[in-house]
């Protein structure tokens, strides 16, 4: 696979988002998780999972219980990061 991206629809329109390396060298995913109580915690570090390949987190992005982190630019040109599920990406291959 070549690259996980979103195009921004909203105040950074156009802006592309992108599944990156993190630190470690792996591509981060989070489980789709709620706690006892049914609160979404999902963004929480106890849901982070790291994979080696963009083909891997494609994977487990199709399952639909996971989320993407994606990388871009704000509108006023900060990086900031996303999650997002496989509906709201788009796959480039090969």
């Amino acid at each position: 696979m070549k690259k996980i991206i979103r195009l921004t629809a909203t105040h950074a329109s156009g802006n592309e988002f992108q599944a990156e390396l993190n630190r470690d060298g792996k591509y981060s995913l989070n489980k789709k998780t709620k706690d006892k109580d049914g609160k979404n915690i999902t963004n929480k570090a106890i849901c982070k999972v790291q994979v080696d390949t963009l083909d891997k987190a494609y994977e487990l992005l199709k399952t639909n219980d996971y989320l993407i982190n994606l990388v871009g630019l704000n509108a006023k040109g900060k990086k900031v990061r996303g999650l997002r599920e496989l509906a709201a990406v788009t796959a480039h291959f090969h």
